[in-house]
Order: C-alpha cells, then structure tokens, then sequence
C-alpha cells in the first residue's frame, strides 16, 4: 500500500511540476535576455 504524503512532499512536488512546467520559457527569456 502507498503511504498518504504529507502537505510538504505534496506542495514539493507541485512546486516541481509547476518548475518544469515554466523552466522552457524562463530558458528562452534569460537567453534572449542574455543575446
């Protein structure tokens, strides 16, 4: 059986998900930011 997650390691991985789900755009800004 899988254990419940606690309210931390669930927020942790929404806050990872949300991360990747941002991290492409946030590449091509700081680039275009850096070029």
């Amino acid at each position: 059986t899988v254990r419940p997650l606690s309210s931390m390691e669930r927020n942790l991985k929404l806050s990872a998900f949300i991360a990747t789900q941002h991290a492409s755009p946030v590449v091509q800004c700081a680039t275009k930011f850096v070029g």
